[in-house]
């Protein structure tokens, strides 16, 4: 009825005058004090971790991939030239470049890895053949006497198989909401990757350089295990690292 009598008589109640609205003011609300505030250094301290217990298994998989990835590589490259000089005989010449080949292949074969593995998906699945192409690969440099540089080539493309695959799926389970399981697995990586060199080192004086090629296969077959856990976790659960992007 009050409708129909405004509409008639063209009055409208002061109360709905936009001058009659208050202002908004800002210093009326009352805010908390931080969430950090709340919570003393102990608190910071473990919180991220506590957040890292969440990630499921197929981020604790995915760690363990590029922990033994990390854990292989990087010392097989750092013995290499003297592993080729005692074992195959080669002059430190030779021993040097035949290492290099394996930086120079990884420059040009990176990037097509990483966009057909991007167009492709079935991520666990790449980082399995390249962790068992790894095994293969290594085992004839110590046992066979083919060509070195095919080898390291060989090599390189299936550990590029790894790095294009496996950090990309570590990103994808983590997600936006949990950057401390990302830093915490890059972290960790970085101390079991220490303590690869240590016993590198320790196997390489006690039992000569073919054995530290035994312990290689050995971090390679880990990652393998991994990498056909994960596929078997990703497959029933929401197949994120199956799709391309």
């Amino acid at each position: 009825d009050d409708e129909v009598a405004e509409r008639e008589t063209g009055e409208v109640d002061d109360v709905y005058l936009a001058s009659e609205v208050d202002e908004f003011d800002p210093k009326a609300v009352t805010v908390g004090p931080p969430v950090e505030a709340k919570h003393g250094f102990l608190w910071h301290l473990v919180e991220p971790f506590r957040r890292v217990t969440k990630l499921g298994a197929l981020y604790w998989l995915l760690f363990m991939q590029y922990g033994m990835y990390m854990s292989m590589i990087f010392p097989f490259e750092s013995q290499s030239s003297a592993f080729f000089m005692e074992v195959h005989h080669y002059t430190e010449e030779q021993a040097n470049f035949t290492t290099s080949v394996l930086f120079f292949s990884s420059i040009a074969i990176g990037p097509f890895c990483g966009i057909a593995i991007d167009k492709l998906g079935h991520r666990s699945l790449v980082a399995a053949l390249g962790f068992a192409g790894a095994i293969v690969i290594q085992s004839m440099l110590a046992y066979t006497m083919v060509a070195p540089t095919l080898l390291m080539v060989a090599l390189d493309l299936s550990t590029t198989l790894v790095a294009s695959s496996v950090p990309a799926s570590l990103t994808m389970v983590v997600g936006d909401d949990s950057a401390p399981g990302l830093a915490l697995a890059f972290a960790l990586t970085d101390v079991l990757m220490l303590g690869s060199y240590t016993a590198v080192g320790l196997i390489k004086d006690h039992f000569g350089f073919r054995m530290t090629i035994v312990f290689f296969t050995f971090l390679d077959s880990l990652g393998f295990l991994g990498a056909i856990f994960s596929m078997i976790v990703d497959y029933f659960g929401d197949g994120k690292l199956r799709k391309p992007v």
